[in-house]
């Protein structure tokens, strides 16, 4: 269990409803995150894969965009090549975090995938001195396969847990049939931190309707 331990993870037990808003503008999305909030959600995810294009004009629109949120948020800027909309560099959202936690009002989390973050260590080394310079801000370090359950899983979830950084753990993939669900739900009782496990499409619903019973860290809602 490491130093999270078993008491610590039953004071976090409540699996939170986060709603993802795919934003293009700043006061559209303040509106649709205040109406998550009026309807029962405790965070929404502000997916700012077009909205942030590595222009410093960009980079202070999420930086407000976080800033004046009605809820607490997560920002993601997801990149092409893990399912996002993103095109540019992994530095420049790496300059992204970097910028959110110097911010007066941070976001909770900042999403950024495992793939990019292991294989940089530059990039690695300006993401955890940002975190660490602002502990108000958690990392949510991910991984998604959109085609199934990745083959590597285990060894994934190994080098995922190794990341001492990473505040919360993600991993969703899409379920080819219902038994991924068995395993989605064993990732979650393994958990040596809050951790997000979830299926993707039709068959992986039951991950995402009873993730509350297993102890999931979160699971979406529109």
């Amino acid at each position: 269990m490491g130093g999270w331990g078993a008491a610590r993870l039953a004071r976090m037990a409540k699996t939170l409803l986060c709603v993802p808003l795919h934003v293009d503008d700043v006061a559209t999305a303040h509106g649709h995150a205040e109406l998550a909030r009026a309807t029962g959600a405790d965070l929404v995810e502000y997916r700012v894969d077009t909205l942030f294009d590595g222009s410093e004009g960009s980079i202070a629109s999420v930086v407000e965009l976080a800033g004046g949120s009605p809820l607490a948020c997560i920002v993601t800027c997801r990149p092409a090549y893990e399912g996002g909309q993103f095109q540019g560099h992994d530095d420049e959202r790496a300059g992204l975090i970097e910028a959110l936690c110097a911010g007066e009002r941070p976001p909770r989390y900042v999403d950024f995938e495992y793939l990019a973050y292991s294989r940089s260590p530059e990039i690695r080394a300006r993401i955890d001195a940002a975190l660490s310079g602002n502990p108000e801000v958690g990392l949510i370090l991910s991984a998604h396969d959109f085609d199934g359950r990745p083959a590597n899983l285990n060894a994934l979830l190994s080098g995922m847990r190794g990341v001492e950084g990473a505040r919360v753990l993600k991993v969703a993939f899409r379920a080819r049939s219902l038994r991924d669900n068995a395993e989605i739900f064993d990732i979650l009782g393994e958990r040596d931190r809050p951790t997000i496990a979830l299926g993707r499409g039709e068959y992986g619903l039951m991950s995402r309707v009873l993730a509350p019973t297993f102890g999931g860290f979160l699971t979406f809602a529109s």
